[in-house]
């Protein structure tokens, strides 16, 4: 279907079509915000256009901004966090106006825009426009934050599954010894997911030979003697 045209020239109305565009392009979404900045940067003249934006894990804030902006320089930190407690702000700089807009959706800090518009005529539509563009990535950032969070639930939930299929597959003499193994291992000796994931052969061998003690047990089968003599 062919997207309907703007019958107006409005500078301001094809910055935001053209933002609109890269959204519903569904590009990846640090490819698709950066191309969101390109777009305001090119269409607003800006001279500082840089969008910060709240980390996986919530810790910090990471910039996306053009190649040689300097945020892009080893060691570079701004008080995103306190701009964004302080809400809007404008200030005139050299040259024309900074101005922040903190992006927020239901009472979460997503990111946050930090722009220099220069002065001109079209001082007061780029400002228009960049709080447009705020209002509308807010939602659209916290629709990705929680898509991930999906996501990583759905993975979470399918090691789940896959570790009780693993259980059902046993003999039940294994399958409660192994039980009663999980449940006896306190958080302190439980061993970290990487080294599960990487001792599922030794484990299994070993769980192999604990299964096969415990049944010469049972019967009252003696030990091999290389066992014997190691004790």
């Amino acid at each position: 279907m062919v997207a309907p045209t703007l019958t107006s020239d409005h500078p301001g109305l094809e910055v935001l079509a053209e933002v609109a565009k890269v959204l519903a392009a569904g590009r990846p979404a640090d490819e698709g915000l950066a191309g969101v900045v390109a777009v305001l940067r090119r269409g607003l003249a800006l001279r500082r256009c840089r969008l910060w934006l709240r980390s996986a894990d919530g810790s910090r804030f990471l910039p996306i901004a053009s190649p040689e902006d300097e945020t892009q320089l080893p060691g570079f930190t701004s008080a995103v966090t306190d701009w964004i407690a302080d809400g809007p702000h404008r200030e005139s700089v050299a040259g024309g106006t900074l101005l922040r807009l903190p992006l927020v959706h239901e009472a979460e800090a997503l990111g946050c825009f930090e722009v220099i518009i220069p002065e001109g005529r079209h001082e007061r539509m780029a400002n228009d426009v960049l709080v447009v563009v705020a209002q509308m990535l807010a939602p659209v950032l916290a629709a990705h934050e929680l898509s991930q969070d999906l996501e990583t639930g759905m993975v979470r939930g399918q090691r789940r599954r896959d570790h009780k299929v693993a259980n059902l597959g046993m003999p039940l003499p294994t399958r409660q010894r192994r039980l009663t193994t999980e449940r006896e291992l306190t958080p302190q000796n439980r061993p970290s997911a990487a080294q599960e994931d990487g001792g599922t052969d030794h484990n299994t061998e070993m769980r192999g030979v604990a299964a096969a003690h415990a049944e010469r047990g049972e019967h009252g089968d003696p030990e091999p003697a290389g066992a014997q003599r190691h004790r």
